[in-house]
Protein backbone atom coordinates (compact mmCIF):
# COMPACT_ATOMS: atom_id res chain seq x y z
CA UNK A 1 0.00 0.00 0.00
CA UNK A 2 1.03 3.50 -0.98
CA UNK A 3 3.06 5.04 2.12
CA UNK A 4 1.60 8.76 1.94
CA UNK A 5 -1.91 7.34 1.55
CA UNK A 6 -1.37 5.25 4.92
CA UNK A 7 0.60 8.46 6.43
CA UNK A 8 -2.51 10.59 5.13
CA UNK A 9 -4.30 8.05 7.48
CA UNK A 10 -2.29 8.38 10.20
CA UNK A 11 -2.80 12.04 9.92
CA UNK A 12 -6.53 12.43 9.77
CA UNK A 13 -6.14 14.26 6.42
CA UNK A 14 -7.41 11.64 4.08
CA UNK A 15 -10.82 11.85 2.27
CA UNK A 16 -13.52 9.56 3.13
CA UNK A 17 -12.84 7.23 -0.14
CA UNK A 18 -9.40 6.91 0.80
CA UNK A 19 -9.78 6.20 4.73
CA UNK A 20 -12.20 3.17 2.96
CA UNK A 21 -9.89 2.16 1.03
CA UNK A 22 -7.59 1.77 3.88
CA UNK A 23 -9.67 0.44 6.61
CA UNK A 24 -10.81 -2.25 3.77
CA UNK A 25 -7.00 -3.28 2.99
CA UNK A 26 -6.21 -3.28 7.28
CA UNK A 27 -9.46 -5.58 7.55
CA UNK A 28 -7.74 -8.13 5.15
CA UNK A 29 -3.86 -7.80 6.56
CA UNK A 30 -3.33 -8.90 9.99
CA UNK A 31 0.28 -7.75 9.58
CA UNK A 32 -0.82 -4.18 8.19
CA UNK A 33 -3.37 -3.62 11.15
CA UNK A 34 -0.32 -4.76 13.50
CA UNK A 35 1.93 -2.29 12.19
CA UNK A 36 -0.36 0.45 11.89
CA UNK A 37 -1.69 -0.45 15.27
CA UNK A 38 1.93 0.36 16.64
CA UNK A 39 2.37 3.53 14.49
CA UNK A 40 0.30 5.03 16.30
CA UNK A 41 1.50 4.67 19.39
CA UNK A 42 5.14 4.61 18.88
CA UNK A 43 6.62 7.13 16.15
CA UNK A 44 10.33 5.76 15.79
CA UNK A 45 11.54 2.92 18.30
CA UNK A 46 15.54 2.51 18.48
CA UNK A 47 17.22 -1.08 19.32
CA UNK A 48 15.95 -2.01 22.34
CA UNK A 49 18.19 -3.17 25.53
CA UNK A 50 17.33 -6.25 26.99
CA UNK A 51 17.14 -6.79 31.18
CA UNK A 52 15.26 -9.08 32.98
CA UNK A 53 12.75 -8.94 35.96
CA UNK A 54 11.02 -11.35 38.04
CA UNK A 55 7.17 -11.38 37.29
CA UNK A 56 6.09 -14.56 39.21
CA UNK A 57 7.27 -12.90 42.24
CA UNK A 58 5.35 -9.90 41.55
CA UNK A 59 2.63 -12.02 40.50
CA UNK A 60 2.41 -13.41 43.69
CA UNK A 61 1.91 -10.19 45.55
CA UNK A 62 -1.07 -8.79 43.49
CA UNK A 63 -2.39 -12.26 43.78
CA UNK A 64 -2.35 -12.50 47.80
CA UNK A 65 -3.81 -8.86 47.67
CA UNK A 66 -6.81 -9.47 44.88
CA UNK A 67 -7.42 -12.97 45.07
CA UNK A 68 -7.84 -13.15 40.92
CA UNK A 69 -5.55 -16.41 41.18
CA UNK A 70 -2.16 -18.50 41.81
CA UNK A 71 1.35 -17.75 40.53
CA UNK A 72 1.99 -18.34 36.50
CA UNK A 73 3.84 -21.95 36.61
CA UNK A 74 7.02 -22.25 34.36
CA UNK A 75 7.14 -18.81 32.98
CA UNK A 76 10.41 -18.08 33.82
CA UNK A 77 12.40 -14.65 33.84
CA UNK A 78 10.56 -12.18 30.80
CA UNK A 79 12.58 -9.50 29.50
CA UNK A 80 12.56 -5.62 29.43
CA UNK A 81 12.91 -3.61 27.16
CA UNK A 82 13.18 0.31 26.91
CA UNK A 83 13.45 2.46 23.82
CA UNK A 84 14.18 5.71 23.37
CA UNK A 85 11.10 7.58 21.21
CA UNK A 86 10.58 10.55 18.65
CA UNK A 87 9.04 13.26 19.62
CA UNK A 88 5.18 13.51 18.53
CA UNK A 89 5.02 14.75 14.90
CA UNK A 90 1.81 15.83 13.55
CA UNK A 91 2.71 17.90 10.26
CA UNK A 92 1.60 15.24 7.21
CA UNK A 93 4.92 15.47 5.85
CA UNK A 94 7.00 14.30 8.80
CA UNK A 95 4.44 11.76 9.14
CA UNK A 96 5.16 10.36 5.57
CA UNK A 97 8.39 10.25 6.08
CA UNK A 98 8.46 8.51 9.58
CA UNK A 99 6.16 5.98 8.05
CA UNK A 100 9.00 4.74 5.69
CA UNK A 101 11.19 4.89 8.50
CA UNK A 102 9.09 2.75 10.33
CA UNK A 103 8.34 -0.10 7.62
CA UNK A 104 12.20 0.13 6.90
CA UNK A 105 12.60 -1.13 10.69
CA UNK A 106 9.96 -3.72 10.45
CA UNK A 107 11.79 -4.88 7.72
CA UNK A 108 14.88 -5.37 9.41
CA UNK A 109 16.81 -2.44 7.30
CA UNK A 110 18.88 0.37 8.16
CA UNK A 111 17.18 3.40 10.98
CA UNK A 112 18.00 6.18 12.87
CA UNK A 113 18.18 6.78 16.83
CA UNK A 114 16.64 10.02 18.18
CA UNK A 115 16.66 10.51 22.36
CA UNK A 116 14.78 12.39 23.84
CA UNK A 117 12.67 13.26 27.82
CA UNK A 118 9.91 10.24 26.87
CA UNK A 119 11.02 6.94 26.27
CA UNK A 120 9.03 3.86 25.81
CA UNK A 121 8.80 0.17 27.13
CA UNK A 122 7.72 -2.12 24.46
CA UNK A 123 7.38 -5.44 24.56
CA UNK A 124 7.52 -7.97 21.45
CA UNK A 125 5.29 -10.79 20.33
CA UNK A 126 5.92 -13.48 22.41
CA UNK A 127 6.51 -11.73 25.61
CA UNK A 128 5.49 -10.18 28.63
CA UNK A 129 7.54 -7.40 30.60
CA UNK A 130 7.19 -5.88 34.08
CA UNK A 131 8.93 -2.44 34.76
CA UNK A 132 8.37 0.33 37.94
CA UNK A 133 7.91 3.90 36.82
CA UNK A 134 10.13 6.79 38.54
CA UNK A 135 6.93 7.38 40.76
CA UNK A 136 7.21 3.62 41.96
CA UNK A 137 4.25 2.63 40.01
CA UNK A 138 4.76 -0.96 38.88
CA UNK A 139 3.28 -1.92 34.99
CA UNK A 140 2.83 -5.14 33.63
CA UNK A 141 2.67 -5.18 29.75
CA UNK A 142 1.40 -8.03 27.55
CA UNK A 143 3.19 -9.15 24.27
CA UNK A 144 3.32 -6.45 21.75
CA UNK A 145 2.33 -3.64 23.74
CA UNK A 146 3.73 -0.44 23.96
CA UNK A 147 4.03 2.31 26.87
CA UNK A 148 5.57 5.76 26.57
CA UNK A 149 6.03 7.19 29.48
CA UNK A 150 8.35 10.22 30.58
CA UNK A 151 11.39 9.25 32.48
CA UNK A 152 10.96 11.63 35.00
CA UNK A 153 7.07 12.93 35.89
CA UNK A 154 6.71 16.89 36.06
CA UNK A 155 4.22 18.82 36.43
CA UNK A 156 0.60 18.32 37.80
CA UNK A 157 0.41 14.86 36.81
CA UNK A 158 1.68 11.57 35.70
CA UNK A 159 0.54 10.72 32.35
CA UNK A 160 1.52 7.73 30.16
CA UNK A 161 0.37 6.38 27.11
CA UNK A 162 -0.70 2.76 26.36
CA UNK A 163 -1.21 0.43 22.79
CA UNK A 164 -2.08 -2.62 23.93
CA UNK A 165 -2.83 -4.46 27.48
CA UNK A 166 -1.46 -3.82 30.43
CA UNK A 167 -2.12 -4.43 34.24
CA UNK A 168 -1.13 -1.09 36.94
CA UNK A 169 -0.09 -0.75 40.09
CA UNK A 170 -0.34 2.79 41.36
CA UNK A 171 2.08 4.31 43.85
CA UNK A 172 -0.77 6.15 45.89
CA UNK A 173 -0.46 9.92 45.24
CA UNK A 174 -3.70 12.38 45.77
CA UNK A 175 -1.72 15.28 44.52
CA UNK A 176 -0.81 13.99 41.64
CA UNK A 177 -2.81 12.20 39.40
CA UNK A 178 -1.81 8.97 37.08
CA UNK A 179 -3.51 9.51 33.97
CA UNK A 180 -3.48 6.59 31.47
CA UNK A 181 -4.10 7.57 27.98
CA UNK A 182 -5.25 5.24 25.24
CA UNK A 183 -6.81 5.35 21.83
CA UNK A 184 -10.44 5.47 22.55
CA UNK A 185 -10.63 6.93 26.02
CA UNK A 186 -8.61 8.29 29.55
CA UNK A 187 -8.25 6.79 33.10
CA UNK A 188 -7.39 8.88 35.96
CA UNK A 189 -6.34 7.81 39.36
CA UNK A 190 -4.69 8.61 42.51
CA UNK A 191 -3.11 5.24 43.56
CA UNK A 192 -5.22 2.04 42.59
CA UNK A 193 -4.61 -1.11 40.80
CA UNK A 194 -6.62 -2.18 37.29
CA UNK A 195 -5.97 -3.50 34.21
CA UNK A 196 -6.72 -1.72 30.43
CA UNK A 197 -7.23 -3.78 27.26
CA UNK A 198 -6.61 -0.90 24.22
CA UNK A 199 -5.66 -2.83 21.63
CA UNK A 200 -6.24 -0.53 18.54
CA UNK A 201 -7.80 -3.68 15.99
CA UNK A 202 -10.28 -3.93 19.16
CA UNK A 203 -11.72 -0.23 18.83
CA UNK A 204 -12.17 0.24 22.49
CA UNK A 205 -10.77 0.21 25.95
CA UNK A 206 -11.57 -2.04 28.34
CA UNK A 207 -11.02 -0.94 32.27
CA UNK A 208 -11.55 -3.56 35.01
CA UNK A 209 -10.48 -2.26 38.80
CA UNK A 210 -8.83 -4.62 41.51
CA UNK A 211 -8.48 -1.72 43.95
CA UNK A 212 -9.36 1.52 44.73
CA UNK A 213 -11.74 3.91 42.36
CA UNK A 214 -10.91 4.59 38.44
CA UNK A 215 -12.04 6.93 36.62
CA UNK A 216 -13.05 6.33 32.93
CA UNK A 217 -13.48 9.10 30.34
CA UNK A 218 -14.64 9.04 26.51
CA UNK A 219 -11.08 10.51 24.91
CA UNK A 220 -12.68 14.07 23.81
CA UNK A 221 -15.13 14.14 26.35
CA UNK A 222 -14.24 14.55 30.14
CA UNK A 223 -17.61 15.20 30.91
CA UNK A 224 -18.67 11.32 30.12
CA UNK A 225 -16.81 10.10 32.88
CA UNK A 226 -17.60 7.09 34.95
CA UNK A 227 -16.62 6.16 38.46
CA UNK A 228 -15.36 2.35 38.60
CA UNK A 229 -15.05 0.74 41.45
CA UNK A 230 -13.08 -2.27 42.38
CA UNK A 231 -14.51 -5.35 40.99
CA UNK A 232 -16.23 -3.37 38.73
CA UNK A 233 -15.40 -3.36 34.50
CA UNK A 234 -16.21 -0.61 31.80
CA UNK A 235 -15.24 0.18 28.45
CA UNK A 236 -15.55 3.06 26.22
CA UNK A 237 -15.69 3.05 22.09
CA UNK A 238 -15.02 5.83 19.92
CA UNK A 239 -17.61 8.30 19.64
CA UNK A 240 -18.86 6.91 22.32
CA UNK A 241 -19.60 7.43 26.24
CA UNK A 242 -18.22 5.03 29.03
CA UNK A 243 -20.50 2.05 29.58
CA UNK A 244 -22.07 1.46 32.88
CA UNK A 245 -19.54 -0.08 35.58
CA UNK A 246 -21.29 -3.67 36.19
CA UNK A 247 -19.40 -6.19 38.36
CA UNK A 248 -16.98 -8.64 36.28
CA UNK A 249 -14.89 -11.32 37.29
CA UNK A 250 -11.34 -9.84 37.37
CA UNK A 251 -10.07 -13.27 36.86
CA UNK A 252 -11.46 -13.04 33.39
CA UNK A 253 -9.35 -9.52 32.78
CA UNK A 254 -6.30 -10.12 34.13
CA UNK A 255 -6.04 -13.99 32.55
CA UNK A 256 -3.33 -12.76 30.14
CA UNK A 257 -0.84 -12.52 32.68
CA UNK A 258 -0.71 -16.11 33.02
CA UNK A 259 -0.74 -16.84 29.12
CA UNK A 260 -4.63 -17.93 29.90
CA UNK A 261 -7.90 -15.86 27.71
CA UNK A 262 -11.17 -15.62 28.28
CA UNK A 263 -13.64 -15.11 25.03
CA UNK A 264 -17.62 -14.18 25.19
CA UNK A 265 -18.56 -13.51 21.85
CA UNK A 266 -15.67 -12.15 20.39
CA UNK A 267 -14.86 -12.24 16.45
CA UNK A 268 -12.52 -14.66 15.16
CA UNK A 269 -9.93 -12.07 14.07
CA UNK A 270 -9.33 -10.77 17.73
CA UNK A 271 -8.88 -14.03 18.85
CA UNK A 272 -6.17 -14.59 16.42
CA UNK A 273 -4.55 -11.43 16.91
CA UNK A 274 -4.04 -12.26 20.80
CA UNK A 275 -2.64 -15.71 19.10
CA UNK A 276 -0.24 -13.67 17.41
CA UNK A 277 0.71 -11.41 20.02
CA UNK A 278 1.69 -14.32 22.15
CA UNK A 279 2.76 -16.66 19.72
CA UNK A 280 4.99 -14.97 17.36
CA UNK A 281 2.51 -15.80 14.68
CA UNK A 282 1.19 -14.31 11.62
CA UNK A 283 -2.65 -15.51 11.05
CA UNK A 284 -4.54 -15.16 7.86
CA UNK A 285 -8.03 -16.16 6.72
CA UNK A 286 -8.71 -17.81 3.89
CA UNK A 287 -11.76 -16.26 3.63
CA UNK A 288 -11.75 -13.09 4.96
CA UNK A 289 -15.94 -12.77 5.41
CA UNK A 290 -15.80 -14.55 8.52
CA UNK A 291 -13.33 -12.56 10.23
CA UNK A 292 -16.32 -11.21 12.47
CA UNK A 293 -17.79 -14.47 12.92
CA UNK A 294 -18.30 -14.72 16.58
CA UNK A 295 -16.94 -17.44 18.89
CA UNK A 296 -16.68 -17.88 22.98
CA UNK A 297 -13.83 -20.04 24.07
CA UNK A 298 -11.16 -20.00 26.45
CA UNK A 299 -7.56 -20.78 26.29
CA UNK A 300 -6.27 -22.12 29.44
CA UNK A 301 -2.22 -22.42 28.94
CA UNK A 302 -2.62 -24.36 25.76
CA UNK A 303 0.07 -24.76 23.64
CA UNK A 304 -0.55 -23.09 20.14
CA UNK A 305 -1.41 -26.11 18.23
CA UNK A 306 -3.64 -26.99 21.04
CA UNK A 307 -5.38 -23.40 20.64
CA UNK A 308 -5.84 -23.60 16.62
CA UNK A 309 -7.01 -27.22 16.97
CA UNK A 310 -10.07 -25.93 19.28
CA UNK A 311 -11.02 -23.08 17.47
CA UNK A 312 -10.56 -24.37 13.63
CA UNK A 313 -12.75 -27.33 15.50
CA UNK A 314 -15.56 -24.56 16.95
CA UNK A 315 -15.73 -22.89 13.22
CA UNK A 316 -15.25 -25.91 11.02
CA UNK A 317 -12.05 -24.46 9.75
CA UNK A 318 -8.60 -26.23 9.21
CA UNK A 319 -5.81 -24.53 9.09
CA UNK A 320 -2.03 -24.94 8.03
CA UNK A 321 1.50 -24.17 9.70
CA UNK A 322 4.33 -23.63 7.39
CA UNK A 323 7.14 -22.15 9.87
CA UNK A 324 5.82 -18.79 11.55
CA UNK A 325 2.64 -17.99 9.26
CA UNK A 326 -0.67 -19.56 9.43
CA UNK A 327 -3.44 -20.14 6.99
CA UNK A 328 -7.17 -20.98 7.95
CA UNK A 329 -9.35 -22.23 5.70
CA UNK A 330 -12.62 -24.48 4.86
CA UNK A 331 -12.45 -27.99 5.93
CA UNK A 332 -11.80 -29.81 2.55
CA UNK A 333 -14.68 -32.08 1.92
CA UNK A 334 -14.28 -35.91 1.03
Amino acid sequence: MDSNLLARYLSDECSAEERAQVEDALAADPALQRRIGQLRTVWHASPVCEQTTDLDGQWHQIAQRTGIGPSPADQGPLDRRIVPLFFAIRRYAAVAVFLIACFATYYGLSSTQTTGEWVALQTQYGEHAQYTLSDGTTVWLDAGSTLRYPAEFTGDTRSVFLSGEAYFDVASNSSKPFLVQAEYGHITVTGTAFNVRAWPNEQKTIVSVAEGQVVLAAKEDASSAVSINPGHTSSVAVNSSPSTPRPTDLLRHTAWMQRKAYFDSVPLRDILSQLERWYNVQCALEDASIAQELLTVQLDGHSLDDALHLITTLTDLQYERVGDRIMLSAKQTR
